[in-house]
């Protein structure tokens, strides 16, 4: 069983089917941890658009976690989502992390999506 594990989400159905997936993987000690990636230069001040898919990110994972129930923790990182999804693996020492083969702008009939084959290819 897995103790930490990471769970990245675009807000699209697909990707939040991962949730019922991984859960013969918990152990009343497991967490799990949510996180959302928005676009925007890290480094640079947001800008009100950039702010405001921030909170529609919060949002969003805090109504997964009110459903999910206890065991959960949520977090919202700003950058490329390769390298975010990475850097809160490190982060948090996560165990495993669980997304989906394809998120919200998936190509049909692909193995798996940009993001996901690239954090397959760098996860070590």
């Amino acid at each position: 069983m897995f103790k930490r594990l990471l769970v990245p989400l675009d807000g699209s159905q697909h990707a939040e089917r991962v949730l019922q997936r991984i859960a013969p993987l918990l152990d009343p000690d497991s967490t799990r941890h949510l996180v959302t990636v928005v676009p925007g230069a890290v480094g640079r001040d947001p800008s009100p658009a950039d702010r405001l898919r921030w909170l529609e990110a919060e949002s969003y994972l805090s109504f997964l976690a009110a459903e999910l129930g206890d065991g959960v923790r949520t977090g919202v990182r700003r950058g490329d989502a390769v390298d975010q999804i990475l850097g809160a693996t490190g982060d948090l020492g996560i165990d495993l992390i669980a997304l989906s083969s394809h998120g919200e702008t998936g190509r049909p009939g692909a193995p798996c999506g940009s993001v996901a084959g690239r954090v397959i290819l760098a996860a070590n």
